[in-house]
């Protein structure tokens, strides 16, 4: 299989998995058919994910080393990318994430259950 055919597949379980994913440097190096991980089978791993939509977390030259995957533009990654990132505009966005509404429907509740 190619090294597109891989990378394609791995867009493809990724996709299947719900957007995010966590597996070892040891497969990505694999997809690239290279012997070991160096500075340039790295840089070359990142750029077959960047060129599928999928980012990732800190690329590394040990196989054992996790990655996790995600598929960008998708809410997973825009809360990895607040969580990861700093500004108040990702303060903000990571607010809006974990604000519950459920008072909100609770008050919803209580208006149809025991109108005024």
């Amino acid at each position: 299989m190619s090294v597109k055919q891989q990378f394609d597949s791995l867009h493809d379980n990724l996709v299947e998995a719900g957007g995010i994913a966590t597996i070892d440097m040891r497969d990505l190096r694999d997809r690239m058919g290279a012997g070991k991980l160096g500075k340039y089978v790295i840089v070359n791993i990142g750029d077959e994910l960047k060129s599928r939509g999928i980012g990732h977390s800190q690329l590394s030259n040990e196989q054992t080393d996790r990655v996790r995957v995600y598929k960008l533009g998708t809410p997973i990654a825009n809360v990895i990318e607040a969580a990861t990132g700093v500004g108040e505009h990702l303060d903000e966005r990571l607010r809006q994430v974990t604000q519950s509404n459920a008072e909100e429907v609770l008050k919803q509740i209580r208006a149809l259950v025991c109108p005024d």
